[in-house]
């Protein structure tokens, strides 16, 4: 198997390549419209000028249980079991994107685009997931990603009375969490 990218003109059906980044402006993405047909295109960060609101927060360890579950205000909430639901979906979504992928390496869905909702996706080398469901058409959220999974170590993981795999529950963790939210979105709307 050759290591070029694939043609997507070619095959414009292929949903295989649904998270690998294989040039610094291009990311392929799985989009999704209202008409229910999936297809993967490549997208360039021009074409994403929309700055948007943050609509919610998940984070996923490695077995795929969900261990926080933030709600920024949406305005179809979700009851405890949907988010559970949707967290399970998602990890097993990322995990088979990553086996069905031609490109060795790859490291699954890292944004799910919709009509409604962008769903951008981070994973550690432990195998945490963090992801943020926003506004379509939201720049830069994985450095707001990352940055969740930095406060996640500072102040999750080095508390000494978290227990792994189990959910957080750390005041510090969420009052930081808060500030770079809010910060994040000051700054989207200040570009």
């Amino acid at each position: 198997m050759s290591n070029l990218p694939i043609n997507y003109a070619k095959y414009p059906y292929l949903p295989l390549k649904l998270g690998c980044s294989f040039r610094q402006t291009t990311r392929t993405v799985l989009s999704l419209t209202s008409d229910s047909n999936a297809r993967v295109r490549p997208t360039k960060r021009k074409d994403l000028i929309k700055m948007a609101a943050i609509y919610s927060l998940y984070i996923i360890n490695k077995s795929g249980g969900l261990i926080f579950y933030k709600d920024y205000g949406s305005a179809g909430r979700m009851d405890t079991n949907d988010t559970l639901r949707l967290a399970s979906l998602w990890h097993s979504m990322h995990a088979i994107s990553q086996q069905l992928s031609p490109i060795p390496g790859c490291s699954g869905i890292e944004l799910l685009q919709a009509d409604t909702f962008d769903l951008n996706c981070f994973q550690s080398l432990t195998g945490t997931k963090v992801f943020v469901v926003s506004e379509p058409g939201t720049l830069h959220m994985e450095y707001l990603l990352k940055y969740v999974y930095e406060l996640y170590t500072d102040y999750v993981l080095k508390n000494p009375f978290y227990e792994m795999e189990m959910p957080i529950r750390c005041e510090l963790f969420d009052i930081n969490l808060t500030q770079a939210v809010q910060k994040d979105r000051v700054a989207l709307l200040g570009r």
